[in-house]
């Protein structure tokens, strides 16, 4: 029972000192990234609010890595106590960041519901202001990073599609072949009055994004008024809402959050590695300085007098000497 207790013991200090160490080299993992957002194109699309909170989060985790090893080296709990309060904050941190996330994923499925590539627009798929509200801001940010332009082809209401700028050429190149083509050929958009993309664009279906261009009161606007719609932020949307949504920004929504699963488990068992070492060192450190005065002692007891072998030797023959004389005598010396 006491080699398994040690066992844990040192297997839970050993996982506190690792976990010192990731949390240093992930601090500095999102100081980096953060930092770099200033410096991309990709920094047009997020908010530099996002990219400053990550990067003050980068410093806190590095601080934080560098008291758990502290606390996994020390045998005190001052430096424990510490990596403790700050691992369970951020968990409540990860945790709100995966509720926001699970939030934000909705609200985006809610978006794509308007789904104005050919499908019909229903009344019950009326976006949330909260929805439009994101999808608003994530439209306008992409567009406006990815220097986004429609080009008319050949045959009228028929387009094409392509980012500008170099950084966003996935973007340019899903919307195209996937919303603004069909069978490898350009994809007819349907502006009349009764479509989906007419529904969407001038219709309650995005309630509070106002249309910057008019799309008429004609019941079949004309391939260059529509070609000046597509050149907008909602027009493009309102033409490749599932396709934008669904194959370009949900996959990065969901590898971000898997990313944040993995984090919360990692920082519940370093938590949980936290509370057994303070059980094991004492709340005070009490235990711990029982310990090693208990190991004091039981030095101080395996220490024995001893005395050197001449010494020994001269002791012995000198009680000889006393006991011929008849036990002691004094012997005259001239």
């Amino acid at each position: 029972m006491g080699c398994c207790a040690k066992l844990c013991s040192c297997a839970s200090n050993l996982f506190l000192g690792v976990s010192g160490v990731i949390y240093a080299i992930l601090g500095l993992a999102i100081i980096v990234a953060s930092a770099a957002t200033f410096f991309t194109a990709y920094g047009d699309i997020f908010e530099p609010l996002y990219a400053g909170i990550g990067l003050g989060g980068g410093v806190f985790i590095l601080l934080v890595g560098i008291i758990g090893m502290l606390a996994a080296c020390k045998r005190g709990v001052c430096w424990l106590w510490v990596f403790t309060v700050w691992t369970f904050l951020l968990l409540l941190a990860v945790l709100v960041s995966l509720v926001v996330m699970f939030r934000y994923e909705d609200l985006l499925k809610e978006a794509s519901k308007v789904n104005a590539e050919g499908g019909i627009i229903k009344a019950e798929d009326v976006v949330s202001s909260s929805a439009t509200a994101a999808v608003r801001e994530l439209t306008h940010n992409a567009f406006d990073a990815c220097n986004a332009t429609t080009l008319a082809t050949a045959a009228p209401y028929e387009y094409s599609f392509r980012c500008t700028d170099s950084d966003f050429q996935n973007l340019g190149s899903i919307l195209n072949d996937v919303c603004y083509t069909t069978d490898n050929a350009p994809l007819m958009v349907n502006a009349t009055v009764s479509s989906a993309f007419h529904q969407c664009y001038t219709g309650d279906y995005l309630k509070g994004w106002r249309a910057p261009v008019s799309l008429g009161s004609t019941s079949n606007p004309s391939s260059a008024l529509v070609l000046r719609v597509l050149n907008t932020p909602k027009g493009l949307f309102c033409a490749c809402s599932s396709t934008f949504i669904n194959d370009y920004i949900l996959p990065y929504v969901k590898n971000a959050k898997f990313v944040a699963i993995g984090v919360f488990v990692f920082f519940f068992f370093a938590f949980a590695c936290c509370l057994a070492q303070i059980f094991r060192r004492g709340c005070c450190g009490r235990k711990e300085r029982e310990r090693l005065k208990e190991k004091q002692g039981n030095r101080m007891d395996a220490i024995q007098l001893t005395y050197p072998d001449d010494k020994n030797k001269k002791v012995r023959s000198q009680k000889m000497m006393n006991a011929q004389l008849g036990g002691g005598g004094y012997v005259a010396r001239p």
